[in-house]
């Protein structure tokens, strides 16, 4: 398995490190971890769009693919398109979708799941305590997922 996503990050903000860190632990654990079908950028569209035109060229995709995010898989399946490659069939593809905005276009897309009010109601209670005082340190929250099954996989 494979993977194209980005990081973010600003002071104490990270944004994909650790699911990034987990997979290429649970790969090396399996032995199947292979740093030549890993590619890591900024967290944009036209980063995925880059990161799979050049993978796809040198040789570095996988038969899997883990898409980071939303954004940066919009820009992946556009370049597998643009380059004839076939989801499920030459390259099986699974998206971490971290936002809403790919269902309108990929609704039975193979995805792992994040719950958004899971994460807007620690958001806004973290910001509460915060303007209230109660809390001066930053803090890691760690959002559960589940895999939806579909037809990219």
């Amino acid at each position: 398995m494979g993977y194209i996503g980005g990081l973010y990050q600003t002071g104490a903000v990270q944004i994909g490190t650790h699911r990034l860190e987990a997979l290429r632990r649970i790969l090396s654990q399996r032995g199947q971890y292979d740093p030549a079908v890993f590619h890591v950028g900024e967290i944009s569209k036209q980063n995925g769009y880059d990161m799979a035109m050049q993978a796809a060229k040198n040789g570095g995709l996988a038969e899997a693919m883990l898409l980071g995010s939303d954004e940066v898989a919009e820009g992946a399946l556009e370049a597998f398109r643009e380059l004839g490659l076939r989801v499920p069939k030459d390259v099986a593809v699974v998206i971490y979708q971290d936002i809403e905005t790919l269902q309108s276009k990929w609704p039975t897309g193979t995805c792992i799941e994040m719950f958004p009010d899971y994460v807007w109601q620690n958001a806004i209670e973290l910001l509460l305590r915060r303007i209230g005082q109660k809390r001066g340190q930053p803090m890691t929250v760690t959002v559960p997922t589940h895999i939806k099954i579909g037809d990219t996989a």
